[in-house]
């Protein structure tokens, strides 16, 4: 397809370039595997890390063009990461910034979006400004409420962000689907009896072909690569601790090998068994030089993203069962119940480095379980979205200028039935014209998009108001309605509607309604000593009925084959006539003469149908001031028939 149809917004407080951290390579990954389902990405990031607080990194943000069609950068307006300012812990907005705030309510304003997914749940006020159309996504992350307390027992301070349950709750119930990273934090959410569905998406990073360099002449090598933080710190000088005198007792033919930010707090080991490498320019080349990777954590909270990085990169993983959790387990080396169990296999592995092969295969195996859940879980993510689009509407090519009566009959339709559905999908088959505003809600579509659009989404029901569609569009839907005419389609797949009330009460479709054109209001309320006819060759032949019927009034028999017609005819006139004569079969009217017949309805001139010789006098028996009566209860009749036909019910 030439596009992608679907449009997703990201809102983050993380670039995704480059990708050197855990937290930017699952937004990254979450972002690609939308792109190629088909969702156009609209990236709004909340420059609050580190390296974009004082600058602009002009390399980051060329990169991020090139990843997503849209990137905005927001750059803070208030200091970033306080300390609670109430209490010991954050409220769940108080962290939230006007700017921000600002920024995404002018981009809602400025196009529609299918879904908005947002990261962190101290971001999830962003939700609040998003219209009821899209699907409203709470990617958490981690879970902040209990995390103080977390720290606490394992003897650490507080840092980045903490909050309550009440307070998470808050923003979890923003969301109509929430993320949990890992299955354990699904449960815990759950538990706080959000309304919002609770899903989990693991994160796995593309699989990368082990390129290990180094041999094992010199024993085996293993490694962690990790970013200097409290909770990183304090596992590892813990399992320093354990591991370094079993090393001794055992001498095992290993080396372990640490990189990263990390390292800053691990200079001075004193190991014969631990190396400190520092920060390195390739994380690719750093698992090259090892044999297995390990992930000695005991306490911390979120997903590993340590454990799917070393699985991403076909390494034979070694790992703390609570570092491994959230992953699918398929050895007993992925599920070690300490620090002393995980370096007595360390030094088993080492003296039996035969089992290597073993371990890779089983990693393998957990890389794939992985890719197959969270294909599954952006699949049902997919789901929920499609799930929204009950109704297409096909708009005309007036659509959009206010000086043609099409523009408002459309407009008629779309806010009609946007009292019933939840979500409409305005599509026109044209480019916009460049520079000019146009609303927010339409997409301008090639006939092959709209057919992708069509495919993707299976509408319940397409409504067509434009008279240019042919044979090369493929209208599938569970109910087709147009108000013109598609011969290239079966009679019977197609609901025709129609505007005129007396033809039928099925299938009749109000035409302005509710909807007041300005150059109908209010200049026509007051009626002209003059009459119109509507009527062909053929019912002319009536001209001396019709002359008496118009008395003493000036007439002016019109030709109203199309909306173009009217539009000359309300130029013309500034007026409407006292008298309507339709001596033309009611059956026979057009489109044009039927919303015609409508408007004068509204306005009480008094119609005469000369098919059955009956006066309506509106003035005098006041049914034109009934129209808006009438014009709600044929509307409901119509939405009542469209109830029948679809699968979803209307809400």
């Amino acid at each position: 397809m030439s596009k992608n149809i679907l449009r997703a917004l990201i809102v983050a407080p993380t670039p995704t370039w480059p990708l050197n951290y855990g937290n930017r390579k699952r937004i990254y990954s979450v972002c690609k595997s939308l792109k190629d389902r088909g969702y156009e990405i609209h990236y709004i990031h909340y420059a609050s890390e580190g390296d974009w607080r004082d600058y602009a990194p002009v390399e980051s943000r060329v990169e991020m063009q090139k990843q997503w069609e849209i990137v905005d950068h927001v750059w803070p307006s208030m200091p970033l990461h306080d300390w609670p300012k109430h209490g010991d812990d954050h409220q769940i907005d108080e962290w939230w910034d006007p700017a921000l705030e600002n920024h995404l309510q002018k981009t809602l304003a400025s196009r529609t979006y299918d879904a908005v997914i947002v990261n962190y749940t101290w971001l999830s006020k962003a939700l609040d400004f998003v219209p009821k159309g899209a699907l409203k996504v709470l990617d958490t992350h981690d879970k902040f409420s209990g995390r103080r307390e977390l720290l606490e027992l394992n003897g650490l301070e507080k840092e980045f962000f903490h909050t309550t349950h009440s307070e998470e709750l808050k923003g979890l119930n923003r969301a109509d689907l929430v993320w949990a990273i890992k299955d354990e934090e699904k449960v815990l959410f759950e538990k706080m009896n959000t309304t919002a569905k609770v899903n989990t998406l693991l994160h796995i990073d593309d699989c990368r072909e082990n390129l290990t360099t180094v041999g094992l002449d010199s024993g085996v090598t293993f490694g962690f690569i990790g970013a200097n933080n409290n909770v990183n710190k304090t596992n590892l000088l813990e399992f320093f601790n354990v591991a370094e005198p079993i090393f001794n007792k055992y001498c095992p033919p290993l080396t372990v090998k640490i990189a990263g930010s990390i390292c800053k707090e691990l200079k001075d080991l004193g190991s014969n068994y631990f190396e400190s490498v520092g920060y390195v320019d390739s994380i690719d080349e750093f698992y090259d030089q090892i044999h297995v990777a390990i992930t000695p954590m005991e306490f911390s909270t979120g997903l590993k993203i340590k454990v799917a990085e070393a699985l991403s990169q076909k390494k034979a993983v070694m790992s703390h069962e609570h570092a491994f959790e959230g992953f699918p387990a398929t050895h007993e080396f992925h599920l070690c119940k300490s620090f002393k169990e995980l370096a007595l296999k360390m030094c088993e592995l080492a003296y039996e480095p035969i089992q290597l092969d073993e371990i890779s295969k089983a990693s393998l195996k957990s890389y794939a379980l992985i890719k197959s859940d969270i294909g599954i879980t952006l699949d049902n993510f997919h789901k929920q979205v499609i799930a929204k689009k009950a109704l297409l509407i096909i708009l005309p090519k007036e659509y959009g200028n206010e000086k043609k009566i099409a523009h408002w009959l459309a407009k008629a339709r779309v806010d009609l039935m946007s009292w019933n559905f939840e979500s409409l999908t305005l599509v026109k088959l044209e480019q916009p014209e460049p520079a000019q505003s146009h609303d927010k809600d339409i997409r301008f579509l090639c006939e092959t998009e709209l057919n992708t659009l069509i495919r993707t989404c299976s509408f319940d029901i397409i409504l067509n108001l434009y008279d240019g569609l042919n044979e090369n569009i493929n209208l599938q839907a569970g109910s087709i309605v147009s108000e013109v005419n598609l011969p290239f389609i079966k009679d019977e797949l197609v609901i025709y509607t129609h505007y005129l009330p007396r033809v039928s009460e099925e299938n009749c479709l109000p035409a302005l309604g509710h909807i007041l054109p300005p150059f109908l209001d209010p200049s026509l309320e007051k009626l002209g000593e003059f009459a119109w006819v509507v009527g062909d060759n053929e019912t002319l032949l009536l001209s001396s009925f019709t002359n008496l019927l118009v008395n003493t009034l000036e007439s002016e028999i019109l030709d109203v084959s199309n909306f173009d017609d009217l539009d000359v005819l309300f130029k013309k006139y500034l007026v409407l006539p006292k008298k309507l004569i339709v001596i033309k079969k009611v059956k026979f009217l057009n489109l044009a003469e039927q919303v015609l017949i409508e408007i004068c309805t509204r306005y009480d001139v008094s119609i005469l149908f000369s098919e059955d010789f009956t006066c309506l006098d509106f003035e005098e028996k006041g049914v034109g001031k009934q129209y808006e009566t009438n014009f709600f209860r044929y509307w409901e009749s119509f939405v009542h028939s469209l109830s029948t036909l679809q699968s979803r019910s209307l809400i």
